[in-house]
């Protein structure tokens, strides 16, 4: 019993304990672990079938300086870091196709201790993000329709809020807020590969850099999906150590099921077939392949209820082209949401310093309008610990 009760102490006094660590740096203003200068040094990179050039590393300085300039962690730790395309490998080949993209990720640690020097440092690697990318990311993929040669997507909140999103893209008026309202910005909710995000994107005079396919496209290229998946599932069984008997009796169940599927896919494009050049809009982001074990095999009406449908993109082949080179073609501006969700207060003061500080004005006309901001030097709207 003494045992016990000793060890309730223990716990109560380890909450204690790390609600006073938690409670010394709340408040305080610990800014960033490096502060970096926008005239660093740069050098070129090259990896998988990219290029990044002198030019379009020094921009990822650059915005790095911007982001220091405009927002000071507070009761939290900042680092940032530049980033552009991943690296490919064996699980995200269909990125292969993305527009060239490079920037400045912020990260804004939350969980801190203090190390052998008594400063403090990250104890996890929980963090609140807040990036601005040239050429950046869109909305979440298509799985679906998606190869290594063209990359199709969809932006999560064209498929429509429920309530507890539509209060988190309201929050600090971030939906009416002056700093955004000439530009494309929208509160994106959690997708398949995306997380809760405010989102600006600058590009000149407004012009989309993606452009709505068709529904010919989407269905030719939902089509090469079926074929795809049934040439895999048709080698794996070939492959497979079963036993030739087992290995007949699984490929005729496969074939049997293509089959259904080629059926129910021509009834479809039947359907279709005088609307082809349509814009394209489905009734589910992820719409299966798999036709014949659904009753419902209208990808894009679905089963005719009033559900919004969902737009698919893809990038202007002409920009994507042009991302290449050392002038953005747009840009990003994103930050996390969830900690402004979850009523953090780190989260919540990065969305405040971000839509009251960040000036997007200059930034757009750097790139767009480079005229305006000639010799004028990037300053934020507020100071940044006012």
């Amino acid at each position: 019993m003494k045992l016990i009760k000793h060890f309730f102490i223990m716990l109560v006094l380890l909450a204690s304990y790390t609600a006073m660590a938690q409670k010394e740096y709340a408040n305080q203003y610990l800014g960033w672990m490096k502060i970096f200068k926008a005239e660093e040094p740069s050098k070129a990179v090259s990896y998988d079938n990219r290029s990044f050039s002198e030019k379009q590393m020094a921009l990822c300085n650059t915005f790095r300086t911007w982001m220091q300039a405009s927002y000071t962690p507070k009761g939290a730790l900042g680092d940032i870091v530049r980033t552009a395309n991943d690296k490919l490998h064996q699980y995200n080949e269909d990125t292969r196709s993305l527009p060239s993209r490079y920037g400045a990720n912020a990260k804004t640690y939350i969980e801190l201790k203090k190390n052998e020097q008594g400063k403090y440092v990250p104890e996890t690697n929980t963090h609140w993000f807040w990036y601005i990318m040239a050429n950046g990311l869109i909305g979440d993929k298509v799985y679906t329709i998606t190869t290594p040669e063209q990359y199709y997507f969809y932006i999560p909140h064209e498929k429509g809020l429920d309530p507890e999103e539509e209060k988190v893209s309201k929050l600090l008026n971030f939906n009416t807020h002056p700093g955004l309202k000439k530009y494309i910005s929208y509160y994106q909710p959690k997708g398949i590969g995306t997380t809760l995000q405010y989102v600006v994107i600058l590009c000149k005079d407004n012009v989309r850099p993606y452009i709505q396919i068709t529904k010919g496209e989407f269905l030719d290229q939902f089509g090469k999906a079926i074929e795809r998946d049934h040439a895999e599932k048709t080698d794996k069984i070939n492959k497979d150590t079963w036993n030739e008997e087992t290995k007949k009796k699984v490929r005729a169940e496969e074939n049997e099921k293509y089959d259904r599927r080629i059926a129910a896919f021509q009834r479809l494009k039947d359907k279709y077939k005088n609307r082809l050049q349509e814009p394209a809009a489905i009734y589910s982001a992820q719409p299966s392949l798999y036709l014949e074990n659904s009753s419902v095999v209208d990808i894009f009406e679905g089963s005719g209820a009033g559900d919004r449908k969902i737009p698919v993109y893809k990038y202007d082949p002409a920009k994507s082209a042009l991302s290449k080179t050392d002038k953005p073609q747009w840009v990003v501006i994103a930050w996390e949401a969830e900690g402004v969700a979850n009523d953090d207060p780190p989260g919540l003061h990065m969305h405040k310093s971000i839509l009251d500080n960040f000036d997007f004005d200059y930034v757009y006309n750097y790139f767009f309008y480079p005229e305006k901001v000639k010799g004028i030097s990037y300053k934020p709207i507020h100071s940044p610990t006012r």
